[in-house]
């Protein structure tokens, strides 16, 4: 079992969104690998404890799921499952679909629809050539992006299907077990949810979108995707990689003592962002349409 002690920053309404998410996706899709929430002897999911220095702190008890995170395995090691990983994500945005809760409209940084809300985070970028490079987004962010995003059905989804967040069998790295932090869950476009599992399959290669491509035929296998969300997923994949490098800088600046540590995967969003600007948009849509035939 897993004990979880809520930071004491955490808004207790986002950490309860968090709670009864858990719960819901146990009530309603009762075969999908997520830990379940452990109640107290009085029928409670959480409660509160104070720490020496009196501050308090949400307490909840999870199940155990048992594997490892797949990123814990070297990349060479891992299994090409992009069309099983995005069958999966809409596996989990299906059952989420009607879910709602008081807290879930948050502001979260990660979440798209906020990214103008980084913008001042550009003064902590030094390098000129990636404070130009991320201007671009922001400003079709303002124009375009934002207010696109806006347009569409909203609903409560994961919003990081990365390998830290998905539990496999170390026997064989293809079985996944469970999915685990709902951390980053917020209420927006499910489009952008896929948009964040699609960076995780990113090439870095000739043709960086195959398995991008092989991730969305797996989701809207499941779950039917519509033109107006497939134009907006390049620009998405974009804005991902600014949200990090932006919000990488800033808390750089703000824990100098722990810039190696902040910074390690900036690297790799600046790829990401220096090829996806290098794709046409139309040659993306067309690909993404493809995949979704």
């Amino acid at each position: 079992r897993l004990l979880k002690f809520s930071n004491a920053a955490e808004d207790p309404g986002v950490t309860n969104f968090q709670t009864t998410a858990f719960q819901y996706v146990a009530e309603h899709d009762p075969g999908f690998p997520v830990s379940r929430v452990i109640q107290t002897t009085t029928g409670a999911v959480e409660i509160t404890v104070e720490d020496a220095q009196g501050t308090p702190h949400v307490v909840r008890l999870f199940s155990w799921l048992e594997g490892l995170a797949l990123s814990d395995f070297d990349p060479a090691e891992r299994p090409d499952n992009a069309h099983e990983m995005g069958g999966w994500l809409a596996r989990l945005a299906l059952t989420l679909k009607n879910f709602s809760h008081p807290s879930d409209d948050y502001i979260l940084l990660y979440d798209p629809k906020h990214v103008l809300h980084l913008e001042p985070f550009l003064e902590y970028v030094t390098d000129q050539a990636l404070h130009d490079l991320l201007k671009v987004p922001l400003e079709h962010a303002r124009n375009q992006l934002v207010p696109a995003l806006n347009a569409l059905p909203m609903q409560v989804v994961f919003n990081d299907m990365s390998p830290r967040n998905y539990i496999v069998d170390p026997a064989d790295l293809a079985q996944v077990t469970g999915f685990i932090d709902f951390g980053d869950m917020v209420r927006t476009p499910r489009i952008a949810d896929i948009a964040v599992g699609c960076m995780y399959w990113i090439n870095d290669s000739r043709q960086p979108l195959d398995n991008v491509c092989s991730f969305l035929s797996g989701y809207h296998q499941r779950s039917n995707l519509k033109e107006a969300e497939l134009s907006l997923l390049i620009d998405l994949m974009m804005t991902r990689s600014t949200i990090q490098a932006l919000i990488y800088h800033w808390r750089a600046d703000m824990f100098p003592a722990n810039r190696a540590y902040i910074m390690q995967n900036m690297p790799q969003a600046r790829r990401s962002l220096e090829m996806l600007s290098a794709i046409g948009k139309g040659d993306a849509l067309d690909l993404f349409k493809h995949a979704c035939r």
